[in-house]
């Protein structure tokens, strides 16, 4: 039978496997594969489903749990030590501290890296993971790099461009995307670009 294209699309694109939504969805892993398989169908998932698919920052918020999972990870093996926790992970200090408040995405291949670099298992989704992930994400959106990303993106704004109008690098606006505030500087220079590339749409 052919696959549940939105169920499938779905956990695709949140990169989760089948037992981390079944966690998500409050089911079993063998429900998520028949419904994949088109054995079964829950009216309830579907509505869910078409809501998380059609709510980007929806699916941030899930996306947001591997994060959370990091953050116990260090708390498990070194107690917090962000220091100690990158030497042992084979990660820059940097990196740690960016994975830590959820500004970068941890992609599934990487997390899968550390995790055999320290000898442990995937831990299982939790619903205090879930309920972490959702107060994370309130954090986040009031973040002064999280709205500018999200501004730029919503209005289809070139990256590349609005980075040469800041008289920056695209990856120090990379940098700034993930900034919980501003200095007066960065804030006068994202002004004038945006003003800028208004008027020259405008024009």
């Amino acid at each position: 039978m052919p696959k549940s294209t939105t169920l499938f699309q779905l956990r695709t694109a949140l990169m989760l496997p089948q037992h981390e939504l079944a966690a998500v969805l409050d089911t079993f892993q063998v429900r998520i594969s028949e419904a994949e398989r088109g054995v079964s169908t829950n009216p309830k998932w579907a509505a869910e489903l078409h809501t998380l698919l059609e709510n980007p920052n929806e699916a941030l918020l899930y996306r947001l749990i591997r994060i959370i999972k990091f953050q116990n990870l260090v708390q498990a093996t070194t107690g917090g030590d962000q220091v100690t926790f990158a030497e042992k992970a084979g990660m820059s200090q940097g990196a740690v501290s960016v994975f830590l408040r959820g500004r970068k995405k941890l992609l599934g291949q990487r997390w899968a890296g550390i995790l055999s670099r320290l000898g442990v298992e995937e831990p299982e989704t939790t619903h205090a993971d879930i309920v972490a992930a959702r107060e994370l994400f309130a954090k986040m959106r009031d973040d002064e790099g999280y709205q500018l990303q999200n501004r730029l993106r919503e209005g289809n704004v070139n990256m590349q461009e609005f980075a040469k109008r800041c008289g920056v690098s695209q990856s120090q606006l990379s940098w700034w995307f993930v900034s919980d505030k501003f200095n007066l500087d960065t804030r006068e220079r994202i002004a004038k670009a945006l003003e800028e590339m208004e008027m020259k749409s405008a024009g």
